[in-house]
């Protein structure tokens, strides 16, 4: 089985875009990892609401640190729980 389960994302628009399109793949059943610190929003205002109301079920948080300790842990096992 080839079909996607989790989608990294990253970039601008935090407060529309890609909070739309993590709640779409979650209504979808794939998961979504958002690299927090890699995310802006239009005001500090607004990325601190999404960040904070986001992160639940199929979306999750984690700064590029602990991403890229994932990536470390998904060379060596070949599978990571986000």
């Amino acid at each position: 089985d080839n079909s996607i389960s989790n989608v990294l994302v990253l970039g601008t628009m935090l407060d529309f875009g890609i909070r739309q399109t993590c709640i779409e793949l979650s209504d979808n059943g794939i998961g979504s990892l958002i690299v927090s610190d890699g995310v802006v929003a239009l005001t500090r205002e607004s990325q601190d609401y999404t960040l904070a109301s986001i992160a639940h079920g199929l979306i999750k948080l984690r700064y590029s640190g602990e991403f890229l300790n994932l990536l470390n842990v998904l060379k060596r096992e070949g599978s990571v729980l986000i």
